[in-house]
């Protein structure tokens, strides 16, 4: 439930739910409160009377979000006659950029938490933060600690400078909001509340990071679709990963509110990834399929999905941002996509959006303005 009218919790206790706790967004002016339905009423029903007795409320259940699983546990692809090179992304969308890409640009991600002996983040900008509840245990790492060495990793191997993250020098705010499955073994499902994400975008917009990367999915929902219009009004904008459902499957949430630029994943020849969402939220396409990504060691892994998308893209805006571009999501949107290659059906279509990402600009040259 989200409000900060006097007397509110007073009411509410009237109606027979009991107050779990409070937590109060300062940057997004929101407060939050969890109730316990009265008696033995579910979440659903409780919220019903919530919504009844309370008009222009803001209330929901606290959804929980899924991060998108990988290619290791998707639906088998066609047996893989080649492996694309491990840069095949970057010059798939035009990326020219250095040690001293993104330096002075705060970059944000909602994730899993990161590795902390993880070798390709070390020595970067890292502000990390746990959304998790006390004492709940974190998620495992791999999923998040994949994304952010994409985003501003360093190469484990000096001959290959082109398999560093794509804004190694920028400052990478990473919100860990997924718990352990209860019960579970490590790397089982894990979870994020609507609650845990609402407030990561809060932590966002108190640093003043203007793009974020989001890898996760979930139904909609009234306090995340709030704190998400909030973010963005105070310049914070979300790029999310389109989802892993396939063509039939829902829209995924974050992705598919308005102010978020929804990303879907393509191979090297530009054909979308089959296990990719559809519909018309989709605004972009980036590559997405077997995306090499460091790993334990100096071969790294090939990954596959949306989420390994995601970050092209947010590193899209982010240079965007860079060069002068606008930070409201519509505009920006039209700016990326006067730079996009068209795919699939004439016009905006649900399969390819705008169509394929590409750079704006040289990503050394926007960051010498920056500074």
């Amino acid at each position: 439930m989200v409000d900060d009218r006097p007397g509110l919790l007073a009411e509410t206790r009237r109606l027979g739910f009991r107050l779990i706790d409070e937590q109060r967004l300062s940057s997004l002016r929101l407060a939050v409160l969890r109730l316990r339905p009265p008696g033995r009423a579910t979440s659903l029903e409780g919220l019903a009377m919530l919504r009844a007795a309370i008009p222009r409320l803001v209330a929901d259940v606290d959804t929980l979000y899924t991060l998108f699983q990988t290619a290791a546990s998707e639906a088998p692809e066609p047996a893989v006659i080649s492996l694309p090179a491990p840069d095949y992304a970057r010059r798939m969308i035009g990326w020219t950029g250095g040690a001293a890409c993104g330096g002075g640009f705060r970059l944000g991600m909602i994730d899993t938490a990161l590795s902390a002996a993880a070798p390709m983040l070390a020595g970067r900008k890292l502000h990390q933060r746990s959304f998790l509840p006390s004492g709940e245990g974190p998620a495992a790492s791999d999923h998040g600690t994949a994304i952010a060495a994409l985003l501003v990793g360093r190469g484990l191997d000096p001959s290959h400078p082109d398999r560093e993250g794509l804004l190694p020098a920028a400052d990478l705010y990473a919100a860990s909001v997924f718990g352990r499955e209860v019960g579970g073994r490590e790397g089982g499902l894990s979870q994020a509340s609507a609650v845990g994400i609402a407030a990561a975008l809060d932590w966002m917009v108190a640093n003043r990071v203007p793009a974020v990367n989001v890898s996760l999915s979930g139904e909609a929902n009234d306090l995340l679709a709030l704190a998400v219009r909030r973010a963005a009004a105070r310049g914070t904008l979300l790029v999310a990963a389109a989802g892993n459902g396939g063509p039939g499957a829902p829209p995924a949430y974050p992705a598919a509110y308005a102010q978020v630029i929804a990303v879907t994943a393509v191979d090297r020849s530009g054909a979308v990834f089959a296990g990719a969402n559809q519909g018309d939220y989709i605004a972009f396409a980036a590559p997405g399929v077997r995306i090499w990504t460091p790993g334990r060691n100096p071969f790294g892994e090939y990954q596959t999905g949306t989420s390994f998308a995601a970050p092209f893209a947010t590193a899209a805006a982010a240079l965007a941002l860079m060069d002068g571009g606008p930070g409201e999501p519509q505009a920006l949107k039209r700016l990326l996509a006067r730079h996009s290659l068209h795919l699939g059906a004439p016009g905006k279509n649900p399969v390819y959006g705008y169509g394929l990402l590409k750079a704006t600009a040289s990503c050394d040259a926007v960051t010498a303005l920056v500074r």
